[in-house]
């Protein structure tokens, strides 16, 4: 119970991976990458998409460490905010930038002005921006779909932070443009019905699904004290 409370109340921002994160959530990230590594036979640049069934089940948080960690390992890397209905990696990295994706899609904004620099290695972000009227329209575009082929001669990492599955068909508009997806689900929270939905859903899609993150779950060990 007390372990429960403790990562309850934590901040958004202290579920980031920085100085202060315990090893064992470091080396399940670093683990994280290298099965992602391992999952392309093809070398060159690669577009990862993260989702989830519903909310509140740790997908941006953990698409944003994981590509933490490809900065960390020398990669060159990019996480783009393609929730235009709930975005979160804005204030997950307290950056307070109003323009982003949206006003990239929709001719407002140059790409080299929506590049934001973070103080993780190798890392930018591209905010979602304000909330458009119209999210699966801009998504589908042609001018989503050039973004990041453009994006891929730059990065050798792009990270697709998409809205939930099991919510919105964002995500499976989103797939076409990735070259693999990651389901995050979360021990407690992630429905089982649903999540046999969202794989349905994909597989519709024809995405590569390269696998399950499983968040939030509690494990017991000899030698090693309770962690998540």
């Amino acid at each position: 119970m007390k372990e429960k409370q403790k990562k309850d109340s934590q901040s958004p921002a202290d579920r980031i991976l920085n100085k202060n994160t315990s090893f064992t959530v470091r080396e399940a990230y670093n683990t994280l990458r290298t099965n992602l590594e391992f999952s392309f036979s093809e070398k060159g640049s690669k577009v990862l998409l993260f989702t989830s069934t519903t909310q509140g089940e740790g997908k941006s948080t953990s698409c944003l460490n994981t590509a933490i960690t490809f900065g960390e390992a020398g990669f060159k890397t990019l996480v783009i905010d393609c929730d235009l209905r709930r975005p979160n990696i804005n204030s997950l990295l307290q950056l307070g930038q109003k323009e982003g994706l949206s006003s990239l899609l929709t001719g407002h904004s140059q790409i080299n002005d929506m590049l934001i620099p973070t103080q993780h290695t190798n890392l930018d972000v591209i905010v979602s921006g304000r909330i458009p009227p119209n999210p699966a329209e801009l998504l589908s575009s042609d001018a989503m779909r050039e973004l990041v082929e453009r994006l891929k001669e730059y990065y050798d990492y792009v990270f697709l932070d998409a809205p939930p599955i099991g919510v919105v068909t964002d995500s499976m508009i989103l797939s076409r443009y990735a070259d693999g997806v990651v389901l995050v689900v979360r021990e407690n929270v992630t429905d089982k019905k649903m999540l046999q939905v969202a794989l349905g859903q994909l597989q519709f899609a024809k995405a590569k699904i390269l696998g399950f993150l499983y968040n939030d779950a509690a494990m017991e060990g000899k030698g090693y004290s309770k962690y998540y």
